[in-house]
């Protein structure tokens, strides 16, 4: 691709939003997830970009930190996303 081409996105829109969740609680410790889904559909709009737009904006990658925990006789994976 080059600087003059253009890239097109659809503009979406939230069609359904479910929630979910669990949870456990112990002596000392605990452990919840949760989740929010989201389905998206396309409204009527298109946005569109220039390459040369996105070239433009520096790349500031995410890295993913897995750490694990032991509480007691239960490992943990935790997982964080860290700005860098």
């Amino acid at each position: 691709m080059v600087d003059e081409d253009w890239l097109a996105f659809p503009v979406c829109e939230v069609k359904d939003e479910d929630y979910w969740s669990a949870g456990r609680l112990a002596d000392v410790s605990s452990y919840w997830n949760e989740k929010d889904w989201v389905h998206w559909h396309p409204a009527q709009w298109i946005n569109y970009f220039a390459v040369k737009a996105f070239r433009a904006v520096p790349l500031q990658p995410k890295h993913n930190k897995r750490r694990h925990r032991r509480i007691g006789n239960i490992h943990y994976l935790e997982s964080h996303i860290l700005d860098s």
